[in-house]
């Protein structure tokens, strides 16, 4: 207690009048000032609105959280949200990716604040999950008893599934030999992660996979 009298405190007060915006930009300049916060927990505390709750909605998802494994430490730092985040990002735009992932996942989800479709985005996450749980037998870690999921695995995973199901919503893969080719885990390790050329790979590897050796249902 005496150690704690004894500090200076530096104390920022807002205004009941101060704007949201102002809110949001002050504590992104607060927490990228030193080495406090990671980009997915200043993602978090900067943009407010319907597209993060609806986030924050999906990392609770029981279904993802089994398909999903992350260890405690990393849903502390909001881990879980930056894989959906970025599940919808590279969705919907990973054709725009050019720079570096921060700053495109913040430029998605801010022009994503006024406005989403809500009921079209969770249709699609759940359709990709439902498939993933049907054909993949480990969701999207590597290993039955993994504790943890490479972010480069989700998004190939992830993505490319989705993507798959817009041009085949039917999709029956013939086969899921390939989760453990050489291709595929050139495609997933993390020296392959962030370059326009590699995300757009290892995305695009899933997707034309599943449908090169796709067959209706109802023909199986």
């Amino acid at each position: 207690q005496r150690k704690f009298k004894g500090r200076t405190l530096r104390i920022i007060v807002l205004a009941d009048t101060t704007t949201i915006e102002t809110r949001q930009d002050i504590f992104n300049r607060i927490n990228t000032g030193g080495t406090n916060a990671i980009p997915s927990e200043i993602r978090r505390g900067s943009y407010a609105g319907a597209f993060m709750k609806f986030v924050e909605k999906c990392a609770k998802d029981e279904q993802f959280n089994k398909l999903c494994p992350i260890s405690d430490t990393m849903k502390n730092r909001y881990e879980d949200s930056e894989l959906i985040v970025r599940f919808f990002a590279y969705l919907n735009n990973y054709q725009n990716f050019h720079h570096a992932v921060d700053d495109f996942l913040n430029d998605f989800v801010q022009g994503k604040e006024k406005e989403f479709d809500e009921g079209a985005y969770e249709k699609e996450f759940r359709n990709m999950l439902n498939f993933v749980e049907k054909y993949f037998s480990y969701g999207f870690a590597k290993t039955k008893n993994a504790k943890s999921t490479p972010r480069v695995r989700f998004e190939a995973i992830s993505v490319g599934v989705a993507l798959a199901l817009r041009e085949n919503p039917d999709l029956v893969p013939d086969s899921m030999e390939w989760l453990d080719s050489e291709e595929f885990k050139k495609h997933t390790t993390t020296h392959a992660s962030n370059s326009p050329k590699r995300v757009s790979g290892r995305i695009e590897y899933v997707r034309d996979i599943l449908l090169k050796g796709d067959c209706n249902e109802n023909d199986a």
